[in-house]
């Protein structure tokens, strides 16, 4: 006897379904959070000016998001 085509669909989206489950856990795996260091922005001009004002304000910001520590070195 032949099956009706919505018991045939059925059937298929459950073994789509389950062979993509198992194949989850294989390709996500654990990763550091990114940053896992601190994070050193450079500043090619001398402290004071304008660029290390703007880098240490987007240093402020950066900590704020994502909780790691930025380090201004001027060069």
């Amino acid at each position: 006897m032949q099956e009706p085509s919505r018991f045939r669909t059925a059937r298929r989206t459950a073994l789509k379904t389950l062979i993509a489950a198992t194949a989850l856990p294989i390709t996500s795996h654990a990763q550091d959070r990114y940053p896992a260091r601190p994070i050193t922005i450079v500043v090619p001009w001398g402290p004071g000016g304008s660029g290390d004002i703007t880098a240490r304000t987007f240093a402020k910001y950066f900590e704020k998001r994502t909780g790691q520590t930025a380090v201004i070195e001027n060069k």
